[in-house]
């Protein structure tokens, strides 16, 4: 059973967030702060959760076989318990003193925020496609560069290795606009007209549109690219940990 009152003298270095979107069932998302604590050679000693109504969960690590594994979660909600047995009432109670001690040297520095989806789309993203996640109609794309300028229009755009496919696509307020290029297909789709999507031939001097509801099925699929890219940016945000598990604001995968 690791030693809570002797915990603080081998913990060196202590990495923290302020929650922003991590709902984790008792605090609002801004309450919440996580933090993990390392020793002087970077082993895991403990990581715990808090809000500011004094609610907690302390977990204590141990390193067996070279392996960092939890030993003990120990919670704020059992000093509610009165049947609690002594002694283990007696190291939540440490927990507690421990992790209030935490708190007062967190507060003294300003805690580390993870980016927004915003804040990551206006960086870009380049999103690493698996064979799962190819895109239909150009399955040789295997990178699709995600990003939202400053009028609030989301881009996605990749090519392939050997440039033979490539896919620009914006969307903002509903409208759509893809361009494709796949050998010696060259197309721009739209739904400006009325919703109805259209497509002309970007080699042709005519500039005629076609009613056509191909543009639509393969906007579906980037949109699908760009919900799979949230909801991994859900994930990662509810599990986030600095040392293992940081959603790069350049690359991610699918």
């Amino acid at each position: 059973m690791i030693d809570i009152d002797a915990l603080s003298k081998k913990v060196k270095k202590v990495d923290s967030w302020n929650g922003n979107g991590n709902q984790n069932g008792y605090g609002t998302p801004e309450d919440v702060t996580k933090a993990w604590g390392y020793d002087e050679n970077g082993k895991l000693l403990f990581s715990t959760e808090y809000d500011k109504e004094g609610n907690f969960v302390l977990s204590l690590f141990e390193g067996k076989s070279g392996k960092i594994l939890k030993t003990e979660d120990l919670r704020s909600d059992d000093l509610e318990n009165p049947m609690l047995p002594l002694k283990h009432r007696q190291r939540v109670e440490k927990a507690k003193y421990f992790v209030d001690e935490l708190k007062k040297q967190e507060n003294k520095k300003e805690p580390q925020k993870y980016p927004s989806l915003n804040e990551l789309l206006s960086d870009g993203i380049n999103v690493k496609l698996s064979d799962k996640s190819r895109l239909s109609f150009a399955k040789d794309i295997e990178n699709i560069q995600i990003s939202k300028d400053k009028d609030g229009v989301l881009h996605m755009s990749g090519t392939s290795e050997d440039g033979q496919q490539r896919v620009d696509f914006s969307f903002k307020d509903g409208i759509a606009q893809l361009e494709l290029i796949n050998g010696k297909t060259s197309r721009s789709y739209n739904n400006k007209l009325g919703g109805n999507w259209t497509w002309r031939d970007l080699t042709s001097p005519t500039g005629t549109r076609y009613l056509d509801g191909e543009g639509e099925a393969y906007a579906k699929e980037l949109a699908t690219v760009m919900d799979k890219f949230k909801v991994q940016y859900k994930n990662r945000l509810q599990n986030l940990n600095p040392t293992n598990n940081k959603l790069s604001r350049s690359t991610s995968r699918l």
